[in-house]
C-alpha cells in the first residue's frame, strides 16, 4: 500500500488491534509497514471520537431530563385547566 494512503478499514482494524488487543504500536508498526507516529495519530483520533461521543451522549441525556421535566410540568397545568374548567362551567 503506498505511503499515506490507507483505507478506513485497515485504519480500523489497525486501532482495533492496539485498543481492543492491547497490541503493541513499535511491533505492530514494523509488522504492518506503518509508522509509529501515524499509528499513534489513529489512535489519538479514535480515542477522541469516542470522548466525543460520550459527551454527546452526556448532553443528549441532560437535555431529555430538562424535556421530561417541562413536560410534566405542562401535563400539570393541563390538569390544572381541566379542573378550572369544570368549577367555571357548573357556575
Amino acid at each position: 500500500m503506498p505511503r499515506g494512503s490507507y483505507t478506513n478499514e485497515f485504519k480500523a482494524q489497525t486501532v482495533s488491534l492496539v485498543v481492543d488487543k492491547g497490541r503493541s504500536i513499535p511491533k505492530l508498526a514494523k509488522e504492518l509497514g506503518v509508522t509509529t507516529t501515524t499509528i499513534r495519530s489513529w489512535v489519538k483520533e479514535h480515542q477522541n471520537m469516542q470522548k466525543g461521543e460520550y459527551q454527546r451522549v452526556q448532553e443528549l441525556e441532560r437535555e431529555n431530563k430538562s424535556l421530561r421535566k417541562e413536560l410534566a410540568e405542562s401535563q400539570e397545568i393541563v390538569e390544572i385547566l381541566k379542573k378550572t374548567a369544570v368549577i367555571l362551567g357548573k357556575r
